[in-house]
């Protein structure tokens, strides 16, 4: 509860929602169940075509999955319309030896008038309309999931889906799909989907939204039909060779998944599309466990392309390869239908209310003094992004919070520091309280999701105890940053958060980010296997964060919404520096900050970085500041009481990290005293040559 001296205050001034336009009503998803239901012939075409992907997955079927669709982020409605005319007339012919599902992304219309108007409860009831008429043709349908709204309205007629597997929040959504789904990733990273499978085929508690509309907390039962899609990728690099050797590395690493390539002319153009779609059946019908293992084939084609006649050649090609395939190989019989007549939330065990937001800020409210530690820090780093002021952002915190107790002590003490460090450093101290589950990380799913650590997700009292904690670091003085993983707990801790991070891979994420009251540092994916950091991806994310979006989100009252934002022009490029030491990654993260186009923040404990490696990389940055070189307008690190980590016990050493290692309150110090005396330094040299400029230094 907040002291009695709130009573007293003055309304504490509004932190929340200040980029966000509007927030308009969605409709619930059972009501448009109620208003364009599906029929017997569609859901027994979902049924059907389900089940024999999961054949395909378990070997009783050697039949290929071949999904066929417009190119990413087309909107030609007419010419999915031919696409599906097209698949209709050639599919029963090759019925045989393929599986024929149409990807009618193209379907999906955030603003179905054109104009801007981003009628978004009329577009979903017309993409339901186009769907429903599609599988009626006898096309069985497929989408493409970015965010975890989408699914409510439409999973009952998919017989396929996919999401990105560089999403954590997509990975939890697929555990509880009930359709078989392709994790896809670039032939660049095809690392990445082996996670992704591992944790998408585990129970998950994660929050969603009910078909009533309503957000609540999900319990899922894992998904065993995720298939590995690796993508042909973009550039020079997008070739045949390529994307073969990028499956071959996924089998060698998990033999028993289930493999598909995806191609597209826009990333590979109609030659190398077509020699594409040959190595694929030569990868096919060269047999041996790789080739058993192709179990698909995802193609984009484009508009004038989507003919019978056009289809007609790749298609018996991909069939031949298949009949090649089944000769060398003992027969296979495709397995019988599922049973049972449903096709929506089959691998869901429970939905369980969830408390809103509002409901929550008013039990546990902020204090005029605690609005001000807000408001006051978010100004201050704008200025820092904006180079209006030279202090340097410092982000620094446990990588996760396993011991409120424990965080509070590192956060009083943190918050003495920065008040000696004031006029050259803005601390901000990152209270990490979500872990995300997967078989590298273990169960504990932290602070927010399992406040108990016993499996249980308690997950409105982690709600609440994490509200709890952060305002006490706030009356404490200190600021608090957050990163989000998913698009409904900001409303719980927004009005608290001075700098929020997020992964620069999430579309969703990027949405949000648009619509976020603080600033905003957006995490450079990794590019390829060996950890390069996909900076100009990175960059793409932080200009379309700055603009005004549409998207579907959460109201304080727990509902879901139509958010328009405005855009947040007030965010940062994180950067690890990919692999290697600490000096070999400041390398790499200040050569990027010389460029000089974006704010750059350096991650010095990316990748679970040992302390030593931290402080070196932070002293490095600190050496180019004392030198007056371009350098990142500030860093993050992992630091908390104790040096190290340990392993997850019953018997926690107090202060020292569960997870990543992080460096000590002793080398913390040290580091942030370093970096004051850069900033110091900095001044002195720019006072000296008559080049220093006006700049903000609060105290």
């Amino acid at each position: 509860m907040a002291g009695d001296d709130a009573i007293f205050e003055a309304p504490p001034a509004r932190t929340g929602n200040l980029r966000v336009a509007s927030l308009r009503a969605l409709q619930p998803p059972s009501c448009i169940f109620e208003e364009l239901p599906g029929d017997v012939h569609v859901y027994s075409q979902v049924i059907d075509t389900r089940q024999a992907v999961a054949n395909m997955l378990s070997g009783s079927d050697d039949r290929l999955l071949v999904v066929v669709g417009l190119p990413r982020n087309s909107s030609d409605v007419a010419g999915l319309q031919l696409l599906a005319d097209a698949l209709a007339n050639v599919a029963p012919g090759l019925r045989a030896d393929l599986v024929i599902a149409l990807a009618a992304d193209a379907a999906m219309s955030q603003d179905p008038a054109g104009d801007g108007s981003y009628l978004m409860n009329r577009g979903i009831r017309e993409s339901r309309e186009l769907m429903l008429s599609l599988n009626k043709l006898g096309v069985p349908t497929a989408l493409e999931f970015r965010d975890t709204f989408h699914p409510q309205f439409f999973a009952d007629l998919l017989s396929w889906a996919s999401v990105s597997a560089q999403s954590e929040p997509l990975q939890e959504l697929v555990s509880g799909l009930s359709m078989p789904v392709g994790v896809r990733v670039p032939a660049t990273d095809a690392s990445a989907v082996v996670k992704a499978i591992e944790t998408s085929s585990g129970t998950h508690h994660f929050l969603g939204v009910s078909t009533e509309g309503v957000c609540g907390v999900v319990k899922s039962t894992g998904n065993p039909d995720v298939i590995a899609v690796i993508g042909a990728g973009q550039g020079e690099g997008a070739n045949a060779p390529r994307l073969s050797a990028a499956m071959s590395s996924v089998h060698r690493q998990r033999p028993a998944s289930a493999l598909m390539a995806e191609l597209g002319p826009d990333a590979l153009g109609p030659a190398s599309f077509d020699a594409s779609v040959d190595a694929i059946c030569s990868d096919i019908n060269g047999g041996g466990s790789l080739g058993s293992r192709i179990i698909g084939l995802q193609m984009r084609v484009r508009t004038q392309d989507a003919t019978a006649k056009s289809l007609s050649a790749m298609l018996s090609k991909l069939s031949k390869a298949v009949q090649t395939r089944r000769r060398s190989v003992s027969p296979r019989r495709p397995g019988s239908a599922a049973a049972g007549k449903e096709t929506d939330n089959l691998r869901i065990l429970d939905v369980r209310p969830l408390l809103p937001p509002a409901i929550l800020l008013e039990e546990l409210p902020r204090n005029a003094g605690q609005a001000e530690v807000v408001i006051n820090t978010r100004t201050a780093i704008s200025q820092i992004l904006s180079g209006e002021s030279d202090r340097l952002l410092v982000l620094a915190g446990p990588a996760v919070i396993d011991q409120p107790s424990a965080a509070l002590e590192y956060g009083a003490r943190l918050a003495g520091l920065a008040k000696e460090v004031a006029s050259e450093l803005l601390v901000v101290m990152c209270a990490e309280i979500f872990q995300p589950v997967s078989p590298s990380t273990g169960p504990w799913a932290g602070l927010l999701f399992d406040p108990a650590k016993d499996g249980s997700y308690q997950i409105n009292r982690g709600i609440r105890e994490s509200r709890e904690l952060l305002l006490q670091l706030n009356r404490l003085g200190i600021p608090v940053g957050l990163e989000f993983h998913e698009t409904i707990t900001p409303q719980f801790f927004a009005d608290l958060v001075s700098w929020s991070s997020l992964s620069a891979q999430s579309e969703t994420l990027g949405d949000m980010a648009s619509g976020l009251s603080m600033p905003a540092g957006l995490r450079a994916p990794a590019a390829t296997d060996d950890g390069a950091e996909d900076v100009a991806f990175a960059r793409k994310s932080l200009s379309a964060a700055g603009e005004a979006r549409h998207f579907l989100g959460v109201t304080a009252h727990g509902l879901a919404g139509i958010v328009e934002s405005t855009g947040n022009t007030d965010c940062g490029l994180m950067l690890g520096g990919g692999c290697g030491n600490g000096a070999q990654r400041a390398e790499k993260v200040l050569e990027c900050a010389a460029a000089g186009s974006v704010a750059v923040i350096a991650e010095c404990g990316s990748g679970g970085a040992i302390d030593s490696d931290q402080i070196a990389m932070a002293n490095d940055i600190a050496a180019a500041v004392h030198a007056s070189k371009p350098a990142p307008k500030g860093l993050s690190i992992h630091s908390y009481l104790l040096a190290g980590s340990q392993s997850k016990t019953d018997s926690l050493v107090h202060g020292l990290s569960v997870t990543e290692p992080c460096m000590d309150w002793m080398a913390t110090e040290q580091v942030l005293r370093n970096l004051a005396d850069a900033v110091k330094a900095r001044r002195a040299g720019a006072s000296a040559s008559g080049t220093g400029k006006k700049r903000t230094r609060d105290k």
